[in-house]
């Protein structure tokens, strides 16, 4: 366990050491059936519970009053308004400014290339996957954020 909160810049104290919890993941994506389609899958394969939304400027105002309560973030990178980047560049702020302790950030994406990941890093995501996402692949990076 060590490992892995030395590789995403966690500790004990963020709260990522309990495996009987239910862990609250933001899932925001504005196509409505992969958004839908991503929250069954999420919610079927543990002890999840998805808040939805369909775009980026919701995610950055449920977060910024009850991120103590959030254990995963899920980003598509293309949103109308605030996309994915733009999104955890504003939660990763918030987050250094002592609003919330770090959450790890995955980022959806219909594109390939280094550039789009180097981009999502630099952003603060922890992770870009992309789609169409294999049921298994996901459930497989969810535990390894949560457990």
């Amino acid at each position: 366990m060590d490992a892995l909160y030395k590789r995403y810049n966690m500790t004990e104290k963020d709260g990522y050491n309990n495996p009987c919890r239910v862990v609250n993941v933001l899932l925001a994506d504005d196509d409505v059936f992969c958004n839908a389609t991503l929250a069954s899958i999420i919610e079927t394969s543990g002890q999840y519970r998805v808040f939805p939304f369909y775009n980026g400027a919701a995610v950055c105002k449920f977060f910024e009053t009850r991120c103590a309560e959030v254990g995963l973030i899920i980003l598509d990178l293309e949103m109308p308004g605030k996309n994915g980047v733009e999104t955890a560049g504003w939660i990763r702020h918030f987050e250094a400014t002592g609003g919330a302790h770090r959450v790890p950030i995955l980022g959806l994406t219909g594109y390939e290339g280094e550039e789009v990941r180097r981009e999502c890093r630099k952003a603060g995501m922890n992770r870009v996957m992309s789609k169409p996402i294999k049921r298994i692949e996901l459930i497989q990076v969810l535990k390894e954020f949560t457990e």
